[in-house]
């Protein structure tokens, strides 16, 4: 997957990285923490039963004190779910496109904002050809107005902050 193996590498570049997995599943890009040192993982799934397979990645994978598993969502913004986190730092969002990801990046304006992370937007075979106009509007956001846009491999959206804050 070229696409978990370029999150990886971005991941290597940052020293102790926080990273925010929305729409974590069963963990595959949360589990990245087993192999980059001094990350911490927030990895958020509301399907109670990946939810459950996730936890139980994480024990056998023995990540328990960096992948924190948050599966009660009772909001579509990251700015909310996040401000209960209390992070310090935030250095990547990954987030799984779906019908509700324009709503949930405009919700996170804030976080964007204070801490500037990369942000990769995973779109998966059965949600590539499903949302086209959700993906031309994703890449107007005015959140994302000063970011890099590129493709990782097909359909997934990876975005850097450029020189200039706003």
């Amino acid at each position: 997957n070229r696409s978990l193996d370029f999150f990886h590498q971005e991941l290597m570049k940052i020293k102790n990285p926080v990273v925010v997995d929305f729409g974590a599943e069963t963990g595959c890009y949360s589990l990245l923490a087993k192999f980059v040192e001094g990350s911490r993982f927030y990895a958020f799934e509301e399907n109670q039963d990946l939810a459950e397979i996730l936890r139980s990645n994480i024990r056998l994978n023995h990540v328990e004190s960096r992948v924190h598993v948050i599966s009660s969502i009772e909001t579509d913004t990251i700015d909310v779910l996040l401000a209960s986190q209390k992070l310090d730092q935030l250095d990547f969002i990954k987030i799984r496109f779906d019908e509700a990801t324009l709503q949930r990046i405009r919700g996170a304006g804030t976080v964007i904002r204070r801490f500037r992370p990369s942000l990769m937007v995973e779109i998966n075979d059965s949600t590539h050809n499903a949302f086209p106009a959700e993906k031309a509007a994703l890449l107007a956001l005015p959140e994302l107005r000063d970011y890099q846009v590129s493709s990782v491999e097909p359909g997934n959206i990876f975005c850097t902050p450029g020189s200039s804050a706003s």
